[in-house]
């Protein structure tokens, strides 16, 4: 596991996934393990491989834990949408880019925080990554149709 973090910190982590549970109480090993186990037990976890990237923090009061979806782990989205739909009451659990928009307040098309000294060098040059979850669309007009503007589509979560 992880050294806890403050949740602003998350910020460094865009671009990224991963499940974030809340209201964790008790000794943060025996959630590591019980959930490993869980989502094992579930189909979720594929191939033996476990969340190993868990990091602890601190929102609103309660213990929060991001279990990270790094490219070690081997995990069957589908079904772990699902068993976070089923079990939001019980664990509040949300995904990491959904957080970061709507409890931290970070735009899409925002950058983390870099270091003072990185941000002077750079400057305007940087360049924002494309917001996730929402893609530009062209579309070509037909023989009787008027060019349009580029239309924004919003892919579903």
């Amino acid at each position: 596991m992880n050294r806890r973090i403050e949740a602003e910190a998350l910020r460094q982590r865009r671009g990224q996934e991963g499940l974030i549970l809340m209201g964790c109480g008790g000794p943060l090993d025996e959630w590591e393990s019980g959930i490993n186990d869980w989502l094992t037990e579930e189909g979720i976890l594929l191939d033996g491989t476990k969340f190993s990237d868990i990091t602890p923090f601190q929102y609103r009061g309660l213990t929060c834990l991001l279990f990270a979806m790094t490219d070690d782990v081997k995990v069957d989205v589908g079904r772990l949408a699902v068993w976070r739909l089923k079990s939001h009451e019980v664990f509040g659990g949300t995904w990491l880019s959904d957080f970061l928009t709507n409890q931290i307040g970070m735009r899409g098309d925002e950058l983390p925080d870099a270091p003072a000294e990185q941000n002077t060098e750079r400057g305007s040059e940087m360049e924002s990554p494309p917001s996730p979850g929402k893609q530009e669309t062209i579309s070509e007009p037909g023989p009787d149709e008027e060019p349009q503007q580029n239309q924004e589509v919003i892919a579903p979560c």
